[in-house]
C-alpha cells in the first residue's frame, strides 16, 4: 500500500512538472503597470485550450468607474492568440464590480488599470 501511494505521488509530481514546463515563456515577460487592489471574477479556462493542453496568458487594461463598474476592457497582450484566452478574460473582467477608490469623500475614476490572467495546468491564476 505504501508503495502504491509513493508511486502515485511521484506520478502526480512528475506530471505537474511536465505540465508547468510547457507554460509559455512569453507570459513571464509581461509586467503590469498598475495592480488593482481587488480580485476580479475569474474567467473560465477556454474549452478548446483545455482539451488540447494549451497554456497561456492575457493582459487586460480597463477603467474602473466612480461607481465601481468596469468599462473599456481591452486586450494589451494575449499568448498564444486564437485559443480563447482573451475572450474569456474580457468577459470575466467586464462582470467584475470593484469598490471605487475614494479621495476627500469622492469616488475616483481609475483609468488604465492593468491585470494579467495566467492559464496554467487547466487552472486560471490571478495576478500577484
Amino acid at each position: 500500500m505504501k508503495n502504491l501511494i509513493l508511486c502515485l505521488a511521484l506520478t502526480i509530481f512528475s506530471l505537474s512538472a511536465i505540465a508547468s514546463s510547457s507554460y509559455p515563456k512569453e507570459c513571464n515577460d509581461f509586467t503590469l503597470k498598475v495592480k488593482p487592489m481587488w480580485i476580479p471574477k475569474m474567467p473560465k479556462y477556454p474549452e478548446k485550450a483545455l482539451k488540447s493542453g494549451v497554456e497561456g496568458c492575457v493582459v487586460l487594461t480597463f477603467t474602473i468607474t466612480s461607481h465601481g463598474s468596469v468599462k473599456n476592457v481591452t486586450v494589451v497582450n494575449e499568448y498564444p492568440k486564437g485559443k480563447g484566452f482573451a475572450e474569456e478574460a474580457k468577459k470575466a473582467m467586464s462582470r467584475t464590480k470593484y469598490k471605487p477608490l475614494v479621495k476627500n469623500g469622492e469616488p475616483l475614476i481609475q483609468e488604465n488599470v492593468q491585470y494579467q490572467f495566467s492559464f496554467r495546468d487547466g487552472i486560471v491564476h490571478k495576478s500577484e
